[in-house]
């Protein structure tokens, strides 16, 4: 059965807990992201670090208010910094920059010093500064063969299979407005899910949208 996509909740200082750079995952990470990209022994940087999509461990959990699980899936810097910019969204922008340099690894940390990073930086000037040093592999390409191959998987069901589409049509599409990529998340649902005599019977009979589809899936 297909796992969907989990919001693993991050925060700051006592408030809740934390995924840092620099954690287990990060080999797998790397692998994922590019095969010539090697991890430097000893030392827990890459070495290489531009392509590369840093990941995260948790931080321990004394004073959490929140119940915190293991992060795997989440090794992009964009996610990350959504979840984070949640948890900051009451603290002003002039006194965020102390909350987001808390967050990070002491690597990641020593790469923005290094980087000429002014310790009087800005958090927009943090965030340019960690989007320049690990962007994000632009991968829509295949996303897009992805999404457009997706069939209801074995033992998943249909609504699992639909928001599955809809994290692959973000990945995929990520310019267009949320109407195409419901329609396109729409129309691959009707083309892919499982059961033989449910696509006949879209085919006769069209359902009016994907939450009507789900129903009669």
């Amino acid at each position: 059965m297909a796992v969907e996509p989990q919001t693993t909740p991050i925060s700051l200082g006592k408030r809740a807990c934390v995924h840092h750079w620099d954690s287990p995952q990060w080999d797998r990470g790397v692998q994922r992201s590019s095969g010539t990209h090697q991890r430097s022994r000893g030392t827990g940087l890459p070495g290489d670090r531009r392509g590369v999509r840093p990941p995260w461990k948790r931080q321990p959990q004394s004073g959490c208010q929140r119940n915190c699980t293991e992060q795997t899936n989440d090794t992009n810097l964009p996610l990350w910094r959504r979840k984070v910019e949640l948890y900051l969204a009451n603290i002003p922008t002039d006194l965020q920059c102390p909350y987001i340099l808390s967050l990070l690894s002491d690597n990641v940390q020593e790469v923005l010093w290094a980087s000429d990073l002014p310790t009087t930086a800005t958090a927009g000037a943090i965030w340019n500064k960690l989007d320049e040093l690990y962007p994000v592999l632009d991968d829509r390409a295949e996303s897009r063969t992805t999404f457009w191959n997706r069939r209801q998987l074995l033992g998943e069901t249909v609504k699992s299979y639909a928001n599955q589409l809809r994290v692959l049509v973000a990945r995929a599409f990520p310019d267009p407005p949320k109407d195409t990529k419901d329609l396109l998340v729409f129309e691959r649902f009707l083309e892919g899910v499982g059961d033989l005599s449910t696509r006949r019977r879209f085919i006769q009979e069209p359902p009016a949208d994907l939450s009507c589809a789900i129903r009669l899936a």
